[in-house]
């Protein structure tokens, strides 16, 4: 299996892209409709904690919220840095590393 992968962090990487995606994907992004928006990705992360794949001990809409604010650290809003499209490839691997990490530990089961 790792032949496919690489390594079991390969793996691991393959199988949440594909989970957040999934999530991702079930709803797409339309700025047409921001409220049907907002409560299909509410239902969406309700359907993934009954699936188990997402910790059911937060609430829907806490558990978006915290990725929203996770995912924004390094926005422009930010209260401690600020990243920007100058900086280097490598730096921005880094920080979506950190961001997928925090993610999975926070709340995927």
């Amino acid at each position: 299996m790792y032949g496919w992968f690489g390594s079991k962090e390969g793996l691991f990487e393959a199988v949440f892209a594909q989970q957040v995606d999934g999530i991702v994907d079930a709803v797409p992004f339309t700025p047409y409709d921001l409220p049907g928006y907002a409560v299909a990705k509410y239902e969406a992360i309700g359907q993934a904690q009954r699936e188990g794949r997402i910790v059911d001990s937060i609430r829907p809409d806490e558990v978006y919220a915290l990725i929203i604010a996770i995912a924004g650290t390094w926005s422009p809003v930010s209260g401690t840095f600020t990243a920007s499209q100058e900086d280097s490839e490598p730096d921005h691997d880094r920080r979506r590393a950190a961001l997928r990490e925090v993610i999975e530990r926070a709340l995927m089961p």
